[in-house]
């Protein structure tokens, strides 16, 4: 079959009486508004998909109201109409006690017409109406006083392709609906190649003479009604209402203009799928906009498919981290960083309260999601499939409230903060080019006589105070970076938004353009401004941010300036400096304990400390060769820490902080929560956990070299 197959001859062409006469009496230009018309979102996919609009009574009520076929002027022969031949007869027309019987008060082998277009659309889960929609359109049956042989077996149009004559297998008013029912659905499945989401040149007419243009097609349902009938209007068949123009099509115009004329918004009671914002891919945790401590979660990190989608109490676990990447088609896919799973709409369902989980990616508009910035600076998120909000059942805070799709409504429980994830550990860094890795990000003049506004530039490397950067991570996910010796911060100049606008030198205000998000980005990172997504660029051996481009001109690479060098250490308890840090009873064991002991100079208390790339630390117990770890990669207060063997994941590596007393903290990679000593316990074998940061001595460590 070729992507015309089932696009029908225009019917007011191949029947001009009978299409002249219904033209005549159709409501007319005025009654739809094709001013609101869009090529490339002409229905929204709830009203593709809303199968349950229409009970079947309320469809029989529904012919009846547009077809009372008491016409007694009709002069023909009156013939049994063949509804179900295989073959073209002779056009014949059912007269019953002297008036033309319509589509209402037909039976078809025992079935109403409105019990077939019911049966077709709960099969095939397509909205009734648009199957009422589609036999007018195509045929005008709906609305004919005098319906004949010919309408019912092209009812909808199904096999009559614009170059060649109509398939006979298609024939039947039954066979024509339930094959137009299936065919939409195929495509709101996601498998169908003709016409898919993104641009696609449509023509004006059959005739390729008459032009077309390039349309995005916005979503699955439009994508549709293109594979039906391939063919966009002109603007001079919208500005014609029900009317013809030169070269125009009518089709589609027409399902838009009954569609509206006779069930309301086609697009969803006013309701469009909005286009996506200029979103960072990378990795972020999603929070709530009405509380801020609570994120989005799957639920128990579980890997299975059609795994719950929940909010839960903000604990930078693997099940809270959430990688965007863009499909290229103007959607995004959220996938969970742990398992690979993708935020998924359960069953494709476009109705409100539909469940949200996570699912095997498969590509369906129920996996896509359209990411749009709020004037707030938050986030709502669109299910591409029905435009519906990603949303917090009742409007609940707190861990275990059910996240699902509800129509938009602006509320608090449909907003969100994309905050992206730690990717560097807080501390002092140079940031060389990937362009020319001996040259690094420096203050133009050096730091003496540094003011507001002196510029930023790459420079040979010296190792000056010029060339030397404090990165601090926020809660809202963004880095500072800060010069040292100046006090002062890289700050894009006026807080542009613009490609080139220059980066300078300024005094830290904490707005957004001093505010960046770091990305890893293959061979090195990727620096964008907060203010606009632009990335940190070199042009010319200056600093500015221009449009992303994934050149080598916008990677960078951070060397850490370690507050501890690389090597092994004894690691002291600030609480007594007798206690180490020990591995009980000197075990290699996967998941031996790590406690407290009195120093005793075994290798259960000896530590090769390694620096990553991203500026945390591995901390290697020297006679087992297995590293400090905390188990199952516990977030909460109380987590163990435990021996294992190496495998790179957030639980196994430590941001090192050096305080005022020049003592050291060791945070988690995986959260805010540091290495800490049991109730604070001074005896041998005292526990060592994870626990919310306080300051104590219990929290505080000495690194002292041994060998």
């Amino acid at each position: 079959m070729t992507q015309k197959h089932i696009s029908k001859k225009i019917w007011l062409i191949a029947l001009p009486i009978l299409a002249g006469m219904f033209l005549l009496t159709s409501k007319g230009a005025s009654a739809a508004n094709l001013a609101n018309f869009k090529a490339g979102y002409i229905i929204s996919d709830y009203q593709m998909t809303d199968y349950g609009s229409m009970t079947e009574g309320e469809i029989q009520d529904f012919l009846w109201s547009k077809g009372k076929c008491y016409n007694t002027n009709f002069s023909g022969v009156g013939t049994r109409v063949d509804y179900f031949s295989d073959s073209t007869p002779p056009t014949t027309w059912h007269v019953s006690n002297g008036h033309t019987v319509c589509l209402a008060e037909e039976n078809m082998r025992g079935e109403s017409a409105a019990h077939i277009i019911w049966q077709a659309a709960q099969d095939y889960r397509i909205n009734p109406k648009v199957l009422i929609v589609l036999i007018q359109k195509e045929t005008g049956l709906i609305t004919d006083p005098i319906p004949n042989s010919w309408d019912y077996q092209r009812t909808a149009g199904y096999g009559c392709p614009d170059t060649a004559a109509c398939s006979e297998k298609y024939y039947g008013f039954k066979n024509q609906i339930r094959n137009a029912a299936y065919l939409f659905r195929i495509v709101m499945d996601g498998n169908s190649s003709y016409y898919p989401i993104g641009n696609n040149y449509i023509q004006y007419n059959p005739n390729a003479g008459c032009g077309g243009s390039v349309v995005y097609i916005q979503n699955l349902a439009t994508s549709a009604l293109y594979r039906y009938t391939p063919y966009q209007p002109n603007a001079g068949a919208l500005a014609a209402g029900y009317g013809t123009a030169s070269c125009g099509a009518y089709g589609n115009r027409n399902f838009y203009a009954y569609f509206e004329d006779w069930f309301g918004d086609i697009v969803d009671e006013g309701f469009a799928l909005p286009d996506s914002s200029e979103v960072v891919e990378g990795e972020y945790i999603i929070k709530m906009s009405l509380d801020n401590a609570t994120a989005l979660d799957l639920a128990g990190g579980s890997s299975a498919n059609g795994a719950n989608i929940q909010t839960y109490t903000d604990n930078n676990s693997g099940a809270q981290r959430w990688q965007i990447a863009s499909d290229n088609n103007g959607s995004y896919i959220i996938k969970n960083s742990s398992t690979g799973k993708v935020l998924d709409v359960a069953g494709g369902s476009t109705k409100n309260g539909a469940n949200v989980q996570a699912y095997e990616y498969n590509g369906s508009c129920a996996q896509k999601w359209h990411i749009v910035k709020n004037a707030d600076k938050s986030y709502s998120v669109y299910s591409a499939c029905s435009g519906r909000a990603l949303d917090v059942a009742g409007g609940r805070t707190g861990g275990g409230s059910n996240v699902q799709i509800y129509r938009p409504n602006n509320s608090a429980a449909q907003k969100w903060n994309l905050v992206p994830v730690r990717t560097l550990s807080d501390g002092e860094y140079t940031i060389s080019s990937v362009t020319a890795s001996n040259k690094v990000v420096d203050i133009a003049g050096g730091v003496n006589g540094a003011t507001n506004g002196t510029n930023i530039q790459i420079h040979a490397s010296n190792k000056t105070e010029a060339q030397k950067w404090k990165l601090t991570y926020g809660k809202d996910g963004y880095y500072t970076i800060l010069n040292p010796k100046t006090g002062k911060v890289l700050d894009v100049i006026g807080a542009g938004t613009t490609d080139g606008t220059n980066v300078q030198l300024y005094a830290s205000n904490n707005t957004c353009a001093q505010k960046w998000q770091i990305q890893k980005n293959g061979e090195g990172y990727t620096i964008f401004s907060a203010c606009s997504g632009l990335s940190m660029s070199t042009k010319n051996e200056n600093v500015q941010i221009n449009v992303r481009n994934n050149s080598k001109e916008q990677k960078w690479s951070f060397k850490f300036v370690s507050p501890i060098e690389e090597g092994t250490y004894t690691i002291q308890s600030e609480l007594k400096n007798t206690m180490t840090v020990d591995v009980a009873g000197g075990s290699g064991a996967d998941g031996a304990n790590i406690q407290l002991f009195t120093s005793n100079g075994s290798g259960a208390q000896k530590w090769k400390v390694a620096i990553n790339e991203d500026g945390s630390y591995t901390i290697k117990n020297v006679a087992s060769g297995k590293v400090l770890d905390v188990a199952g990669g516990r977030m909460s207060d109380g987590a163990n820490i435990q021996l294992y063997k190496q495998n790179n994941s957030c639980a196994q590596k430590w941001r090192i902080v050096t305080n005022e007393d020049r003592t050291y903290t060791l945070y988690s990679m995986c959260s805010e929560k540091v290495l800490d000593v049991a109730g604070g316990r001074m005896s041998d074998g005292a526990n060592i956990q994870l626990h919310g940061y306080n300051s104590s001595k219990a929290q505080k460590w000495k690194f002292v070299v041994t060998h």
